[in-house]
């Protein structure tokens, strides 16, 4: 994984002082590329890339790569992982000269080869965001992988363009008028917890480059052309064909120059990956695991702990405690440059420091197969429906305050899920809960053609999700543990501990500074007081405590990022 920034002044050559800002400015992205920072400046245009060198990590693949073809100079900044680059370059390799083994020449020479046509990046398996800046006729074409697992947002206006793989340089190199919460977001977060559906970020001009999505910098005009925002499903897939396709894709997520580790739960899904590789590679793969579970109870551990035993794998817990989220929490909504979705992130910021500091530079995950068979069981899970008047006077229920699956028809709506609602909020923590710790997370599941087929492959009728990969690992795995029961929801002590003890405490005293009524005025503070109080006297076990989770990040995001 790497940092990107590119700046373009639409007026004039970059100034001294535009270019000392700049490159200062470059540091906040040295902790997604460690291994090698690099700046080109070409006029009026800034290029800077970080590097975590995963293939190739030899000095040629370094970036910016330039690429010289017939009487044109072509300047690539790529993040991310192409799976199938070998493949493709066999392809091209008659047509155009390769000199490394990288993904990131094969992407410049596909870009190439397709002579500028933005429909290249359809070739590409895997996750990436880029920028290309043509010196020939001073254009930039930048764009994202299909489900947008690696990010890129871009500022514009009359003097400026900034592209960047992380919201904070772009903060930091734009006018002061320019910096300002974007209340309406703000909003939508707390009333449907989501600011993902459209292209606007939590900041005023900030935006993103949607999923799937290429965009074009010509005469200092911003364009975008939408490649991929459906998922088409692919018809008359056989079990067995499906089958020997899983295994594959999840093999070819394996390919690295560099240590690869797991990130297992007691599920399904990563415990798949795992046997996957397990059986591939027998004792010839060293896969280490690590699960997270939380302070005062086995929520994951154990199970997950039986299953690594079974194949003879060493599995390493990593614990949270009610500490690591009193000293973290601002930390991380920092680096998440907005809200923290649940606890569960905590627990994958500290696997992936840990995976780091044992010396691997990637992690396998199991996010994205539930979305796949339309496994929403965990979403559709009641709470209270006690309203509460918090906004402009306006009555909203815990109902309205989290999204789950109101879909009748899981293959027509499915779409919404991976391109409005849950994989754009999980690829955004998975990108900065990895890139904070300088590791690379992969995720499997979330490959463009797997998605395809095992879309095909739901069928409402069936009572227990996934069921053919249940039976899959029931016949294959050698696991004692019963894959066919239904998926279940693993608790976690987020609503406990706000209630109580010690979080619960710390959490009180925020709650009660102005500082947030202050700043954030459409929230009522003696109404969400009242409502923290009963909260917490209350017996229910069932009552949800996500509201106030909502109100710890906005306090912590406010405080980071207002002016």
């Amino acid at each position: 994984m790497c940092g990107i920034l590119l700046y373009l002044n639409k007026k004039n050559f970059l100034s001294s002082k535009e270019i000392k800002l700049i490159k200062k400015t470059t540091k906040l992205l040295y902790h997604r590329g460690p291994d090698h920072q690099n700046s080109i400046i070409k006029k009026n245009i800034f290029l800077f890339h970080s590097r975590l060198s995963i293939q190739d990590p030899n000095q040629r693949s370094n970036q910016p790569m330039i690429k010289n073809h017939k009487n044109n100079k072509y300047y690539l900044m790529f993040n991310g992982e192409i799976y199938n680059f070998k493949e493709l370059k066999k392809k091209i390799s008659k047509k155009i000269n390769f000199q490394t083994t990288s993904d990131t020449e094969v992407l410049i020479n596909n870009y190439i080869f397709k002579k500028h046509k933005p429909e290249f990046i359809l070739d590409f398996e895997g996750m990436f965001a880029f920028t290309i800046y043509n010196e020939k006729d001073n254009s930039i074409i930048f764009g994202r992988d299909y489900f947008g697992q690696k990010p890129l947002y871009y500022f514009s206006n009359e003097k400026k363009i900034i592209i960047s793989s992380e919201i904070k340089p772009i903060l930091n190199l734009i006018n002061s008028k320019y910096k300002h919460i974007n209340i309406q977001s703000a909003k939508e977060y707390f009333l449907e917890n989501d600011y993902f559906k459209k292209r606007e970020t939590l900041f005023n001009n900030i935006n993103l480059i949607l999923p799937g999505e290429v965009g074009y910098v010509m005469n200092n005009q911003v364009f975008f052309k939408r490649l991929y925002k459906k998922i088409k499903p692919k018809k008359n897939n056989s079990r067995k064909k499906y089958i020997d396709f899983m295994k594959k894709n999840i093999i070819n997520h394996t390919i690295s120059d560099k240590k690869i580790s797991l990130s297992l739960s007691s599920g399904l899904d990563s415990s798949l990956i795992a046997q996957v590789i397990y059986t591939k590679f027998k004792k010839n793969y060293n896969l280490t695991a690590y699960t997270y579970d939380f302070e005062g109870g086995s929520y994951e551990y154990e199970k997950a702990k039986k299953f690594a035993k079974s194949y003879n794998k060493k599995i390493k817990k990593v614990l949270i405690n009610k500490n690591y989220l009193i000293n973290n929490f601002e930390k991380f909504v920092k680096a998440n440059e907005g809200p923290i979705g649940g606890i569960a992130q905590f627990g994958l910021f500290k696997v992936c420091n840990q995976a780091k500091k044992d010396g691997f530079d990637v992690i396998l995950s199991g996010f994205g197969l539930d979305e796949c068979f339309g496994s929403y069981q965990s979403f559709k899970k009641n709470i209270n429906n006690k309203s509460f008047e918090l906004i402009d006077k306006k009555n909203i229920s815990n109902n309205d305050l989290i999204n789950r699956d109101e879909f009748s028809d899981i293959i027509k709506n499915i779409n919404d899920y991976f391109f409005k609602i849950k994989i754009p909020r999980t690829t955004h923590m998975v990108d900065r809960s990895s890139m904070y710790n300088s590791i690379e997370m992969r995720l499997p599941f979330l490959e463009r053609k797997f998605v395809e087929k095992s879309v095909s492959m739901i069928k409402k009728s069936e009572k227990i999700d996934k069921l053919m990969i249940r039976n899959y690992m029931q016949k294959n795995c050698k696991s004692e543990i019963n894959w066919l029961t239904p998926k279940q929801h693993v608790p976690h002590p987020q609503n406990l501990w706000l209630k109580k003890g010690k979080f619960s405490n710390w959490v009180d005293k925020l709650l009660k500074k102005n500082y947030l009524y202050d700043k954030v005025s459409f929230l009522n503070k003696k109404k969400i007081i009242n409502s923290w109080k009963n909260f917490k006297n209350s017996d229910n076990e069932s009552d949800s405590g996500y509201l106030f989770w909502q109100l710890i990040n906005l306090y912590f995001f406010v405080k980071n990022f207002s002016k």
